[in-house]
């Protein structure tokens, strides 16, 4: 009886071995990001669509963020001494050339 349970002992610690050794010698399969998203089904297609959509939304609020926040103090200072001095004219063609958000208030105000 001993020996049979000593038998089986050994063949479970050689099958246990064994899976080890298995385990560690196979190599991990290597999972990239598209096979993850055919993994997923028909719904990572919508959430690959809209996160790509979400990425384009922020490059371009970014963008024009970036481009709103040009330093305009020279502008104003061009746009005082033209003013002070009477040259409505050159105040308004200084500011058709520059195309910033302060520049077209600025004009919008002087055409009153």
């Amino acid at each position: 009886m001993i020996t049979l349970l000593i038998q089986d002992t050994t063949q479970a610690l050689q099958d246990t071995a064994n899976a080890v050794n298995q385990a560690l010698t196979q190599p991990e399969p290597e999972l990239h990001f598209i096979d993850l998203l055919f993994k997923g089904g028909w719904v990572m297609l919508p959430l690959a669509l809209l996160a790509f959509l979400a990425l384009i939304i922020f490059v371009e609020r970014y963008l024009t963020i970036k481009k709103a926040t040009k330093d305009e103090s020279n502008l104003m200072g061009q746009i005082r001494s033209y003013i002070q001095s009477g040259n409505l004219d050159g105040a308004m063609s200084l500011l058709r050339n520059n195309n910033s958000p302060l520049s077209r208030m600025l004009q919008k105000g002087l055409k009153r």
